[in-house]
């Protein structure tokens, strides 16, 4: 039987900000958002207000974001809303598999704690001493499909720099262009607010905009961003 940890991450990638980053093989497409680690269950999470009466288990607070700072406005699906935690995201984006925004309809995905053994070992083979063994959140419920059709596998776990990505989200602080330990530093925290790792744990992921993944080809771009 699951465990549910209380934990929601939020996450923004508005505005884009976009990258292209050289990764020792080619370089790779980079989307930077940031990921928000809320201690509570939640049934929302807006940065728009407007027209919305504040609810007896709501609670607004100030972020940063790549726009400055922001009010988010969260709403609890039972109990309290505690603690926030800030940290940059990372996604590979130019065509990959990318999460769309929740909508009404579909206001969070469900996530579950495992341990991915690919992950574990695509560190162990590009020699990275340090990581926390494979260790991640698995995405459920989500529309994006592969070319087959079949539910792509999106996770959120550590990674070094954008090469470490498919279609998968990690956290960490930039920089540069890399988070480098950071990320793993963050994951870690983040298991620490669901009160420790454990697979099958549960917590939520709410994702605040689409992000326009087709469009996302810095590389190719002659005058790319860096």
């Amino acid at each position: 039987m699951a465990t549910d940890a209380n934990v929601t991450l939020v996450l923004t990638r508005f505005p884009l900000m976009l990258s292209c980053v050289e990764t020792g093989k080619a370089s790779k497409d980079a989307c930077w958002g940031r990921l928000f680690v809320v201690a509570g269950c939640l049934a929302s999470a807006r940065f728009d207000h407007a027209g919305f009466d504040r609810p007896a288990n709501g609670k607004t607070i100030e972020v940063t974001t790549h726009a400055g700072k922001r009010t988010l406005h969260l709403v609890a699906e039972h109990g309290e809303i505690g603690a926030v935690r800030e940290f940059d995201s990372l996604e590979r984006v130019g065509g990959f598999v990318h999460l769309d925004a929740n909508t009404d309809a579909v206001p969070f995905y469900p996530l579950k704690m495992e341990i991915n053994f690919r992950v574990r070992d695509s560190f162990e083979a590009g020699g990275v001493k340090d990581h926390n063994g494979g260790r991640c959140f698995r995405v459920l419920k989500h529309p994006t499909k592969k070319s087959d059709g079949v539910m792509a596998g999106i996770l959120v776990h550590e990674a070094p720099h954008v090469g470490w990505l498919t279609g998968c989200i990690a956290p960490g602080k930039r920089q540069g262009d890399r988070f480098g330990d950071s990320s793993r530093r963050a994951m870690n925290e983040i298991f620490q607010m669901t009160g420790g790792f454990a697979p099958n744990k549960s917590a939520r992921l709410i994702v605040l905009d689409k992000g326009e993944k087709d469009a996302l080809t810095v590389c190719s771009k002659p005058d790319r961003a860096v």
